[in-house]
């Protein structure tokens, strides 16, 4: 194919590739594309159809068009672009390109292969949404920011790995991803904006990493496969609605750095079994665990605090446990002494790393107790210092010196 090279446009294109054609240096025409006008200085020849660009920018498609190589040069994909192309198959980035902007491949229901180049910075709101044939898309390390919706109503879209420097997951980035079994959240994620995961129904677990603070609205809701979740320590409080409708949703822990449980929050989780509520917590309301299954439900709470009272207030079933201020260095089975049976637990401990130790649904600090030799590792080294503990009284265990 000819290629030609525009030198305001600064564009250069491999040949057999693509046939570009410039306009008069500094010329910018229109032409109408459906309910669009778009601005262009050079026409690019894609499969189906043209694409069209302007200042080194993707400014306009043919809706016809079923497979593109965008060319070298262009560092940004115009808003709306290729928004309902809906015979889009594939599409091909340059390694100059830094922004996809606003629902820029939005409706694209056929397109199934994207490669992200390693040069993108910004993937903005509505990006991708409702790509529904995408199953997936690597994230390149550059990226920063996903705003958004940006993948939302993906629903073939199966897995995805985000790159550390994302500081946040906005509102409805994932919703309705209803294929979505397994994200990597890095951890320089601190805050996942309202709904950015709601309707995720394959969804069964996710990690989600210490450094976060924030958990907005909704998050969760309606993540029906559910099962495993950690509520990270720093987060002060539980929104309203987070994780409504997460029906595999058994247990949860709420750690002690939260201080609020808000209305809805865990509403219609109906399998939920065991709630662990640490002594941080001041406030919950009467609706967060509203249409919730009383009969098999039950609270572990802290001993004399406000979540026992409430438990009691509102007709729970409820087990105590002690504060963690009166919990005993090496009581690893939280029967408020140093025995054999501590040692036991802690060598079980070592060799099968899932192993529950009961004093871990006592204290969300729990290592520190069991770690007995303080090397933030759980070994057999501790179960030795503690068995040493149970048999001689008089010495002290290295972790409460």
């Amino acid at each position: 194919m000819l290629l030609k090279k525009i030198a305001a446009a600064g564009i250069a294109v491999s040949m057999l590739l693509l046939s570009v054609q410039p306009i008069s240096a500094g010329e910018i025409r229109t032409i109408e594309v459906g309910y669009k006008t778009i601005y262009y200085d050079t026409i690019v020849e894609a499969e189906g159809g043209n694409i069209y660009l302007v200042n080194n920018e993707v400014s306009g498609a043919d809706t016809t068009v079923t497979s593109v190589v965008i060319p070298d040069g262009v560092t940004a994909v115009g808003g709306y672009v290729f928004e309902g192309c809906k015979n889009l198959k594939s599409v091909s980035l340059p390694e100059s390109l830094k922004t996809i902007n606003i629902a820029a491949f939005m409706k694209c229901r056929s397109l199934t292969d994207v490669h992200l180049p390693s040069g993108l910075t910004k993937i903005d709101c509505d990006a991708f949404a409702d790509c529904v044939s995408l199953e997936s898309i690597n994230i390149p390390s550059g990226v920063t920011v996903i705003d958004s919706g940006a993948f939302q109503d993906c629903t073939s879209l199966k897995s995805i790995e985000l790159p550390e420097g994302i500081s946040s997951l906005d509102g409805y980035v994932f919703f309705g991803c209803t294929a979505l079994t397994s994200v990597s959240i890095p951890d320089s994620v601190t805050e996942i904006g309202q709904y950015a995961f709601a309707k995720c129904s394959s969804l069964a677990s996710i990690d989600l990493p210490s450094g976060i603070t924030n958990i907005d609205e909704s998050a969760f809701y309606k993540c029906e496969n559910l099962t495993d979740i950690d509520i990270p320590e720093g987060i002060s409080t539980i929104k309203g609605d987070t994780f409504s409708c997460c029906t595999s949703l058994k247990s949860i822990k709420i750690p002690q750095s939260v201080t609020v449980i808000s209305g809805f929050s865990f509403n219609g989780c109906k399998n939920l079994e065991s709630v662990t509520v640490y002594g941080g917590v001041k406030w919950i309301s009467n609706e967060a665990f509203a249409d919730c299954d009383k009969e098999k439900l039950v609270f572990y709470v802290e001993e004399n605090s406000y979540a026992q009272n409430w438990a009691a207030d509102n007709g729970y079933k409820y087990d105590t446990f002690p504060a963690a201020d009166k919990l005993v260095y090496g009581d690893a089975d939280g029967d408020k002494q140093i025995t054999a049976s501590d040692a036991a637990f802690v060598l079980q401990k070592t060799l099968l790393d899932s192993f529950v130790l009961p004093i871990e649904e006592k204290s969300s600090d729990w290592l520190k107790y069991v770690d007995a030799d303080t090397d933030n590792v759980i070994t057999a080294s501790d179960a030795a210092y503690i068995m040493q503990k149970a048999l001689t009284d008089e010495i002290d265990l290295p972790a409460k010196k």
